[in-house]
């Protein structure tokens, strides 16, 4: 999958947060002008930046992105803390040392995967209500639609109903025709008999 340039701007941005997270001082309560109020900037930062980076590559890559650039800063810092330790303000490298500067690389991180994680159920959230609206539309729809196939349904019965009396009624009406005309036909070939009987008597006489 190939992103646009641009959005790689975002990554670049979040690994200079994560960089500048080095320069903070551990005394997070310090109200010094690298303590909280450095904190609360990178924090901010860092939450802002997992929001777009989730924006733009999705939850699965944004993870990756995090967890790539975590290894790859804390590493850097590591590095650095080993050769050249006055660049962060530190006075030497020890154990300790590496591992303040690793925590706070992890701090940094934890606020971009919460922003990450966060714009994520968001995101969830928003879909599952439009999943349900949705939802409720269509059932709300499907009933509507059964409704009127039901009354669909009564009103062919109805009309079935009537159709079957109608022909009833005129097959009864055509069966009382055939009687009559059968009654007629009798009765004028019981007058043709008699007037031919009566003539045939004239005949004989």
């Amino acid at each position: 999958m190939k992103f646009p340039f641009y959005y790689w701007i975002s990554v670049l941005f979040y690994l200079i947060v994560l960089t500048f997270s080095n320069f903070a001082l551990t005394q997070l309560f310090s109200f010094y002008p690298m303590g909280f109020s450095t904190w609360f900037v990178l924090l901010l930062f860092a939450f802002s930046s997992g929001i777009l980076i989730k924006h733009l590559f999705g939850f699965r890559i944004s993870m990756w992105i995090i967890g790539i650039s975590w290894f790859a800063i804390s590493f850097f810092s590591f590095i650095v803390a080993v050769t050249k330790p006055s660049l962060f303000y530190l006075d030497g490298f020890s154990g300790s040392v590496a591992l303040g500067q690793i925590l706070k690389i992890t701090l940094t991180t934890v606020f971009a995967g919460f922003g990450v994680i966060s714009w994520h159920a968001y995101r969830l959230s928003k879909e599952m209500i439009q999943a349900n609206e949705k939802i409720s539309f269509y059932e709300k729809h499907l009933l509507d639609a059964k409704q009127e196939a039901e009354l669909l349904k009564r009103e062919a019965a109805i009309n079935a109903n009537e159709i079957i009396f109608d022909a009833k009624r005129k097959v009864q009406e055509l069966e009382k025709i055939k009687r009559e005309l059968e009654v007629k036909i009798r009765e004028f070939l019981q007058t043709e008999l008699a007037v031919l009987e009566k003539h045939e008597e004239s005949l004989r006489e």
